[in-house]
């Protein structure tokens, strides 16, 4: 690279002698006079442009450096939520185990109250009272088609 700048530097200097030389205006210690000058001024400007690309290369390294310490935070961060994801996941499992066990056990009596709620539902839609008061079955028959477990609430609303 800088054999490469070296010559054009070379060849720079030697076109401005040469221009020089053809106008015949100037003597050689002009002449040596004004290629020194540009050549400290490619110098000089050969310098500023290098100082800028290592500025420019310092300024990516430490972007990079903070990218990369950026990442490994995250993945930091990932692997430690993927372990509490799997330590939630066997938590639940467990507590899903536990409730069918003790939904067995109470299973047919829930069956019982949800056919209860639909034999009352059917006498209460056939009686002459439920005309003067509409309206009163509809708890029964959301708690006699219901796929979920009766609360303690409307075990205790059927029996009264």
């Amino acid at each position: 690279m800088k054999t490469i700048f070296r010559v054009i530097l070379a060849a720079g200097l030697l076109s401005t002698a040469a221009g020089a030389w053809a106008a015949g205006a100037v003597s050689l210690d002009q002449l040596l006079d004004q290629v020194r000058n540009a050549a400290q001024q490619n110098s000089a400007l050969s310098q500023q442009r290098e100082q800028q690309f290592n500025a420019q290369a310092a300024q990516q390294a430490q972007i990079l450096a903070t990218a990369k310490e950026a990442l490994a935070a995250e993945q930091t961060r990932n692997q430690q939520l993927q372990t509490q994801f799997d330590a939630n996941k066997a938590q639940l499992d467990n507590l899903i185990n536990q409730l069918h066990t003790r939904e067995g056990d109470f299973s047919q009596v829930f069956d019982n109250a949800r056919q209860v709620a639909s034999d009352l539902k059917v006498t209460l839609d056939d009686s002459l009272v439920s005309a003067q008061y509409p309206g009163r079955g509809v708890f029964l028959a959301l708690l006699a088609e219901s796929r979920d477990l009766p609360v303690l609430d409307d075990l205790r609303k059927l029996g009264t």
